[in-house]
């Protein structure tokens, strides 16, 4: 099952289509592939590359429906979460605040079908302490209950996504 799922994985995000010799797995290997895929949160980049397969090399069709609504699934979290990335972007652009989005979101536009990338949290990152107090200020008066954490980043859930506010170690401008 791992050798199936890192073939596919490859093969989703560099590779033609998976042509290898699929035909004789049988459906509890498939079920361990996604089970696998669900576990590293590669789901949606796996299934990319199962519906590519040929037909008969694949898992059946009540796995492949299942896999099809995990994908739809991180496809409409991943629109939500742009859609309050792009909102936070917004405030921190009216209050001057200099903050910068590293992952999530913006790291899946590299994936071949950036939508299947599985993305949790938001990650926001400041180059000033000055920044991310006005941030975390922004947060509170939102009502959105901003918890400082011992490494220092704060979080919250803001419109059912969390939040965290990191202060940035380095400056990726240099």
């Amino acid at each position: 099952a791992e050798d199936i799922l890192l073939a596919l994985l490859r093969n989703s995000l560099w590779g033609p289509p998976f042509r290898g010799a699929l035909a004789e797995v049988s459906q509890d290997i498939w079920e361990s592939v996604y089970s696998l895929a669900r576990f590293h949160a590669v789901q949606g980049v796996v299934f990319d590359a199962v519906r590519e397969l040929p037909a008969g090399m694949g898992p059946d069709l009540n796995l492949c429906a299942r896999w099809a609504l995990d994908s739809r699934g991180i496809a409409g979290n991943n629109a939500h979460i742009k859609a309050i990335t792009e909102r936070l972007a917004e405030a921190w652009n009216d209050l001057g605040i200099d903050a910068v989005h590293l992952k999530g979101v913006r790291l899946a536009a590299m994936y071949p079908v950036p939508e299947h990338r599985v993305c949790g949290d938001i990650d926001w990152y400041f180059r000033t302490d000055e920044d991310r107090y006005l941030a975390n200020g922004w947060a509170e008066r939102q009502g959105l209950n901003p918890t400082l954490d011992s490494d220092g980043t704060t979080h919250y859930v803001y419109d059912g996504v969390v939040i965290e506010h990191h202060h940035l170690p380095f400056d990726p401008t240099d």
